[in-house]
């Protein structure tokens, strides 16, 4: 992943954790819930575990542990 998509993603999670929790609206699967501005990404090949990446629109990473948000939508793994 690049700086720049770990630099976004630190932001956007501090961010997150400030606003007053609401109630969330999307369903994942798997009894999985993320808020409207987040986006649900698989957590494991089966597809039956998910997390919530703190940016709507977000590119799921294969690894399967990480997202990159629109404006930076390369998982660069390697980096």
């Amino acid at each position: 992943m690049t700086r720049g998509c770990w630099r976004y993603l630190a932001l956007a999670l501090i961010t997150a954790a400030l606003r007053p929790a609401r109630a969330y609206s999307i369903y994942c699967g798997d009894e999985r819930y993320c808020d409207d501005d987040q986006t649900c990404c698989k957590s494991n090949e089966a597809s039956t575990h998910y997390f919530c990446c703190g940016v709507h629109g977000a590119t799921c990473c294969s690894d399967m542990k990480s997202c990159c948000p629109p404006e930076f939508p390369v998982c660069d793994l390697e980096a």
